[in-house]
């Protein structure tokens, strides 16, 4: 996935999606807020409000 984002050159950890996704979640239960990034196994990430 990160290959279609920023192409097959890019040097760096594949897992950067997975923690920018988790940063987000603490900002969003720091502020109590209703929505909710869910994992869809196999395809990727999901807000639910």
């Amino acid at each position: 996935m990160v290959e279609k984002i920023w192409g097959y050159d890019y040097i760096g950890e594949s897992r950067i999606i997975d923690d920018l996704v988790k940063r987000i979640r603490k900002k969003l239960e720091a502020v109590e807020s209703e929505l909710e990034i869910k994992t869809v196994w196999g395809y990727g990430y999901k807000i639910d409000a």
